[in-house]
């Protein structure tokens, strides 16, 4: 089953937000020291730090367990529930999905070995 272009629309626009939630979660100011100078934001009054610490600490911290629920309601969609249907299901995930993660970690691991040495 398909989802429909209305629907798919939906999970699009929540998609779209969500990437920006995140994106505020990984760019919160920040001070960093380098050669003795100060990089970032050393100093914010209270009002912009509360904007920041809501944004990026609170509301967009939703980001992260909305798409784990979304990818959980897509695995299931369509889906005429049997056992069979499941493992099926869980062997194409796993061939799209776990074997190339594993595949790529191992690659990078390796690199990483490989150049510290």
């Amino acid at each position: 089953m398909i989802l429909n272009s209305q629907e798919s629309l939906r999970i699009k626009l929540l998609r779209f937000m969500l990437i920006f939630g995140i994106v505020f979660v990984h760019a919160k100011g920040t001070t960093a020291v380098y050669a003795g100078k100060s990089i970032g934001v050393n100093q914010m009054d209270f009002v912009a730090n509360f904007i920041q610490t809501f944004i990026s600490d609170g509301v967009a911290r939703i980001g992260v367990p909305l798409f784990f629920m979304i990818s959980g309601y897509l695995f299931f969609w369509g889906l005429e529930w049997s056992k069979e249907n499941y493992f099926r299901k869980l062997k194409s995930r796993t061939k799209s999905l776990f074997i190339p993660f594993v595949f790529w970690n191992k690659m990078c691991i390796r690199d990483r070995r490989s150049a510290s040495t």
